[in-house]
Parts: structure tokens; sequence; C-alpha cells
């Protein structure tokens, strides 16, 4: 059986943002291969989740490849900078948790095996002319920040930690010659 949460839907009205709760009754039917019963034996659900397994790459070896896959999996670890920190370990411990796994936030064998690279953990990324046109100076004071029609960034590393999710501390080491 697939459970539905309570969704919450924002509209705009006339420049504002208003929320509306959407009940789950109130949600359009599935499809009939989503509703599909639940096994009623655990070993098939076993068999299910070895075969997920599989598909996916290899277990995460350092915690740079751990922060990288909590995030796509929807667990905030906060920056992504290749050290345990506190927000890291709660994470860590929500994954775990989630996973039936004790709660430790350490990258422990068990956790390994169950937490595994979907993609390559780096990437790299060539600035476009569109991305290094919004580039612009953000005033100091909020004042001026207040003036401005736009917050975007003001330099190419704030921009590419954000969109990565990376500190940019941590961007530099793996970029030593980028200017």
């Amino acid at each position: 059986m697939i459970r539905r949460p309570l969704f919450l839907l924002l509209l705009s009205l006339g420049g504002t943002l208003a929320a509306q709760a959407v009940k789950p009754e109130d949600m359009p039917a599935l499809p009939a291969e989503e509703t599909a019963a639940e096994p009623s034996d655990l070993s098939s659900v076993a068999s299910a989740k070895e075969e997920a397994l599989a598909k996916e790459g290899p277990p995460v070896s350092n915690w740079v490849e751990a922060q990288v896959e909590l995030h796509r999996r929807g667990y905030s670890c906060g920056s992504i900078d290749g050290v345990r920190g506190a927000q890291t370990a709660e994470a860590m411990k929500a994954f775990q948790r989630n996973e039936g796994l004790r709660p430790t936030g350490d990258l422990d064998k068990a956790t390994r095996e169950l937490l595994r690279l979907t993609a390559p953990p780096l990437t790299t990324h060539t600035l476009t002319v569109l991305e290094l046109a919004r580039l612009q100076p953000v005033p100091e004071t909020w004042l001026g920040k207040s003036k401005s029609l736009w917050l975007l960034h003001g330099t190419a590393l704030e921009f590419v930690a954000e969109l990565y999710r990376t500190n940019p501390k941590y961007l530099r080491a793996l970029n030593p010659d980028f200017d």
C-alpha cells in the first residue's frame, strides 16, 4: 500500500504566496501499477532490496561521497566539504533510521553497504556565458541590497558552490588553479 503525504500547495495571489492544504483523499487515484498489493512474504521484499542495491554503484568510501549521496537522496547534510560535522552526522542518523540500522551517525560497514553511489561523486562544470553574465557585485550594506533588483552571485566561486551545495573552501581545495 502506498501512503500519500499531506501536500502544501502554494498559490500565487497577486504577487504574494498563499498556502492551501491538500488532503490525501482530495488527490487523484494512483494508476493500477502503483497501487499493487503489498508482498505477503518478507523474502520477496528482501530480494527486491538486494536487486535495487545491485543496480547502484559501489559503496561510498569517504565522507565526501557520503555527503553527495545523502544530498541526492534528500537528506540535508549541510555544505559538502568532506567533514563529518554535526549536520552531516544528523543526516546520516536519519538515513540509518530509515534503512533500519542503528543510528550512530558514523560511516560504518553496514551503512556503507546501503549507501551506494548512484553516479560519480564529482563532476566538471564549464561556466556558460549566461552564467557569467549573471555575476554582479553584491552591495555590502543592507540598504544597498534592498535597492538591488536581484541578489544573485558576486563571484563564480559563490555560484558554483551554491549550485553544487559545496563549501567554497572545499571547491578551492579541489581546484587550486581556478581564479
